[in-house]
């Protein structure tokens, strides 16, 4: 259909729209249908009858000749056809010297804020024709700006095309990684905006410090604009009015950080005048008292972070260089504050395992600037710190640190054999994060580590809250919650002999059925280490193995009763290939055994005490189970195949009873909680876990993937002795078929880095909303930038935020060399809310 004629008024209604004809008798008039859209085609000069007629309002007037009208959810669908309708008289039906003129207005303005960034990325958000693209070429002084386009109209993207413009379409806009802007703008489209959808999304792409630019025709849609960017916290500035309309400025600051520039001249308002704050910042900075995120290169500060060292500044009597005590260099720089000294030195190596930022500003924040007369304690942190505290508040703080220190040295998790590095092990850091969750969150609240991977954390919350633990992985649950109390040595005696007389109805049944296996394995772990004998024992991993079509039968006959006698998972789909075949014999007769545990709590131990001890015994490759560590014995030199057999020689029962006894000697005698499992993902858990607690203090800690790693493939192996079922698998590591939905995926393994921080907001905006705290562990190598994702919750919820930081040397996998990295724990709390005045 056409829309050539400039004399007729067109009513652009959803194509669903009936019209009573009895209505509009004696108007002449012709209805087309064009998509989702039908189109009535009336005479300009009985148009606001013809409306009126029928009752219909127009939310707008646009190009003189088209009333549209509010469409509800259906509005991108019908301003999409409506433009594919328009796009090829496009440009006769607007003013394009206006458009122009406008546009180079917005470059202007834009290459002026940004000058001297040698690239500018900018979004012109309905592009129409891509009239951009030529004013963009028509001057040399745009040079450093890279111009996309985004439409909603797939015609209208055409023709922008062919102007020139790199477009975007919504899936590129929201998903892709690449594209974030410095500026956006449109001529004339953002009064077609409703809801705020749109917004979010480029809100979300622009970068901190990014301005969108947007006029507002007959300041259409500016209500909707301004309701959605003062809840971002937006700098929103008028920048002029026009006959028509009006022209606005929104602003993504950088609230809630501050600038270096910002913090020195906060710092200088407390600190005593004579005091050279530029220095002493610096080297808070350098020694992580002050937590720095980078944005645009330059380093940025969270404002709470620079408030609470007010106490510090204030009892300050010096901050000077002088000659001191620390070995091996000449100088320090010393800052005396009362009631704790501190003594940097020039080069400073924090990578030591003494060293805890979390308690030096524990210190900071409860200095009261006395000295008592006892004698001070001395805190020596390699040859980079020496603290000094000398306030009788303060050594309390520090001696009771130190006993936290001790107690969280001896816990549970150091047991594990292979560490769990994959999944962000947090043992090297319990003690940093200890010192900072008692800092903030009160002792009376209850505490849910909610992504808890190992457990580490789980163990250190125990000490002090009562505990909840979740992952969406079912052995992470069950082995964070047998790091808590509530397990005694006498029940353990009596939970071993109920497991040594159910077992043994599995053991005699898969004895026999492997009989010929066992045999030979035996005698494999007694024979003479030479060349022949590595060929041999290769020949009988891969004939008594999955790799073996027998066995793989017998596999998928298994699919068919997965609970029948015997339960033999483990010596069908992984003996020879991360176990012996004996030990997964004994895998498996203790987990047939687990199950017939009629007590909860006694098989959450059992199992708990098994995956310590499969991933104790296993031939893994750097304590995963993505692959195989040995594809070929015959390779092997002859120590490395004694050490492979060593490892298949162990006894599973043997480790399993020592260590079920280690275990709970440990829960009984340590001083810690109860930790109680709530099934993931984390969704489903924060949910129970607010709903329990509706009313209480609540703690939330969230130590997410901080890349893309696929954990359900690392650790298959224990999540499939858990569920223990027989799925469909895959590779040389017999690993679950995610396609099939046997493996878990978690949002956070993307390379969508929008989809991340969705993943994130959801999930702090959450606990934010019921009240509860949220302490958040990432880093500065993670695949989402934190600071980001820290704007953006502030925006959304209007919390409070502040943040520790620790230097941390991250040792990669395989050969990959140790990397140095800022882990950061960032604490998120809602604002109290105003009590109603009687």
């Amino acid at each position: 259909m056409q829309v050539s004629d400039l004399s007729l008024s067109y009513l652009i209604l959803p194509i669903e729209f009936r019209i009573d004809e009895e209505l509009l008798f004696g108007f002449e008039k012709k209805i087309d249908q064009y998509k989702a859209i039908q189109v009535i085609k009336i005479s300009t000069e009985n148009a606001a009858d013809f409306l009126t007629a029928l009752a219909l309002h127009p939310t707008m007037k646009v190009m003189d000749n088209f009333y549209l009208f509010d469409y509800g959810e259906e509005t991108t669908e019908i301003h999409q056809s409506f433009f594919d309708l328009i796009a090829s008289k496009y440009e006769t039906l607007i003013d394009r010297r206006l458009n122009s003129e406008l546009i180079k207005r917005y470059l202007l303005q834009i290459n002026d804020i940004f000058q001297g960034k040698e690239l500018i990325n900018v979004l012109d958000l309905g592009s129409g024709t891509g009239i951009s693209s030529t004013v963009l070429a028509s001057s040399p002084d745009f040079s450093a700006i890279k111009l996309y386009g985004y439409e909603i109209s797939p015609q209208m993207e055409k023709l922008s095309k062919q102007a020139g413009l790199d477009m975007l379409n919504t899936k590129m806009l929201i998903r892709h990684q690449d594209y974030f802007f410095d500026a956006v703008f449109g001529s004339y489209s953002f009064h077609f905006i409703t809801g705020h959808s749109i917004y979010e999304t480029i809100w979300q792409k622009l970068r901190i410090g990014g301005i969108i630019l947007a006029n507002f025709h007959k300041r259409i849609g500016l209500e909707n604009a301004l309701k959605f960017f003062q809840t971002v916290n937006a700098d929103i500035r008028l920048v002029s009015k026009y006959a028509n309309g009006e022209i606005y400025q929104f602003k993504k600051t950088a609230y809630p950080f501050l600038s270096l520039q910002e913090t020195i001249a906060c710092a200088s308002k407390s600190a005593p005048k004579h005091i050279e704050t530029n220095l002493l910042i610096d080297y808070l900075i350098r020694y992580s008292f002050l937590p720095a995120y980078e944005l645009e290169g330059s380093p940025v500060f969270l404002k709470n972070d620079i408030t609470r060292l007010k106490t510090f500044f204030k009892f300050l009597s010096s901050a000077r260089w002088e000659y001191g005590s620390l070995e091996l260099y000449d100088q320090i720089f010393m800052v005396d504050s009362g009631g704790i000294k501190i003594e940097f030195s020039r080069d400073n190596d924090l990578y030591h395992e003494n060293y805890n930022p979390a308690l030096l500003i524990t210190l900071l924040l409860n200095n009261d600037g006395k000295a008592d007369n006892n004698p001070p304690i001395y805190l020596p942190i390699g040859n980079s710190l020496r603290v000094t505290i000398r306030s009788a508040k303060l050594k309390r703080i520090f001696e009771s640190s130190n006993t936290d220190k001790l107690a969280i040295e001896s816990a549970r998790a150091t047991i594990f054999a292979n560490s769990a590095s994959y999944m962000g092990s947090k043992k090297a850091l319990r003690h940093f994060l200890y010192s900072a969750i008692k800092c903030l969150v009160p002792q009376s609240y209850t505490a849910i580590d909610l992504m808890c991977g190992a457990g580490a954390v789980a163990s250190i919350l125990a000490m002090r809250y009562e505990t909840f633990v979740s992952d969406a992985m079912s052995f992470s649950r069950i082995l964070a919650a047998v790091q808590g109390s509530g397990f005694t040595s006498a029940r353990a005696i009596q939970v071993q002999e109920k497991l040594r007389t159910s077992l043994r109805e599995n053991l005699d049944h898969l004895r026999e059925l492997y009989k010929e296996p066992l045999r030979l394995e035996d005698d494999f772990f007694h024979m003479r280490i030479n060349s022949a004998s590595k060929h041999s024992y290769q020949e009988f991993c891969l004939t008594d193995s999955f790799a073996n079509p027998a066995y793989h039968a017998r596999y998928i006959l298994k699919q068919q009763s997965e609970r029948s006698l015997p339960f033999e998972l483990f010596t069908i789909a992984y003996g020879n290939i991360f176990f012996g075949i004996k030990q997964c014999v004994q895998i498996d007769s203790l987990r047939f055994a687990i199950e017939q545990l009629e007590d909860p709590l006694e098989k959450i131990w059992a199992l708990g005490t098994l995956i310590a001890t499969i991933s104790a015994t296993s031939n893994t490759y750097a304590g995963h189970f993505a692959q195989p560590k040995y594809k070929d014995t015959s390779l092997l030199s002859d120590s490395e195949f004694i050490r492979l057999i060593e490892q298949r020689s162990l006894s599973i029962l043997s480790e399993f009873e020592a260590r079920f006894m280690a275990f709970a000697h440990e829960s009984q005698s340590k001083e810690l909680s109860v930790i109680s499992p709530i099934e993931g993902p984390w969704p489903l858990a924060l949910d129970e876990f607010i709903a329990r607690f509706k009313d209480q203090g609540k703690f939330v800690y969230v130590d997410a993937p901080y890349t893309r790693d696929e954990y359900s493939r690392y650790y298959h192996v224990l999540e499939t002795l858990i569920d223990y079922q027989y799925y469909n698998l895959s590779g040389l590591a017999n690993i679950p078929d995610k396609k099939t939905g046997s493996r878990f995926k978690s949002n956070f393994f993307t390379r969508d880095v929008g989809k991340l921080k969705r993943e994130f907001l959801q999930l702090f905006t959450t606990v934010l909303a019921s009240g509860g705290i949220c302490g958040w562990s990432y880093s500065n190598s993670a695949s989402a930038n934190c600071l980001e994702i820290i704007y953006e919750v502030v925006s959304k919820t209007n919390c409070s935020v502040e943040s520790f930081e620790i230097p941390y040397e991250y040792k990669g996998q395989g050969g990959n060399l140790p990397k140095q990295i800022k882990e950061y724990f960032i604490v998120f709390r809602p604002r109290s809310k105003p009590q109603n005045k009687s």
